[in-house]
């Protein structure tokens, strides 16, 4: 009887070992610290400008090019995983082509999306939540820390480039209750 019971543990032990390196093995390949795709890591948004000038409805308003607008995406994304503050948020770009919006002072990752890249100069985010919306960036340049580019069609609300052209009232029915801007974008490579 000892020799059945003792190969029966030698034997659990071995499927034992076999299954505990196959599943180390899965758990390394879906690391993405290896992973040597640039885009692959946690970016914070740090610059947004007005791409060209843009007239505002049938009036002569227009938001010049190079203005500086407000963080819209970023705030409205780290709002999602509950950030202290938007300087703490930043999104993350999987290996597996998934996005997620992280804090930095904590270990809240929000699955919110998913990201593509089409062309060396061409991305795409997916993004889920505060609403779904796919922007597009062209004119894409990678470096180890940084990603920029243009977004195209970005909507901001009237309340945003109302801020942008103040002192003007832009409460009135003449002014559209949103803009789709052309964005030069800028996110840079947080640890």
């Amino acid at each position: 009887m000892k020799p059945v019971f003792l190969n029966s543990v030698l034997n659990f032990r071995r499927h034992a070992m076999t299954a505990l390196v196959a599943i180390s093995a899965l758990v390394i390949s879906c690391d993405d610290s290896g992973d040597t795709n640039p885009l692959v890591g946690k970016w914070q948004f740090t610059t947004a400008t007005v791409a060209a000038d843009v007239a505002i409805g049938t009036t002569p308003y227009k938001i010049p090019a190079n203005t500086n607008i407000p963080p819209v995406l970023a705030t409205a994304l780290y709002a999602v995983a509950n950030c202290s503050s938007a300087a703490k948020g930043a999104i993350e770009l999987k290996s597996n082509n998934t996005l997620f919006v992280v804090c930095l002072d904590n270990t809240t990752a929000i699955p919110n999306g998913t990201w593509s890249q089409s062309t060396a100069s061409t991305m795409a985010l997916n993004i889920l939540l505060p609403q779904a919306i796919s922007l597009s960036i062209t004119n894409l340049q990678v470096t180890s820390t940084t990603i920029s580019g243009t977004i195209e069609g970005l909507p901001i609300t009237k309340a945003t480039y109302g801020a942008l052209l103040a002192p003007l009232d832009v409460s009135s029915s003449t002014f559209p209750p949103a803009l789709l801007l052309n964005v030069n974008l800028t996110m840079t490579k947080t640890n």
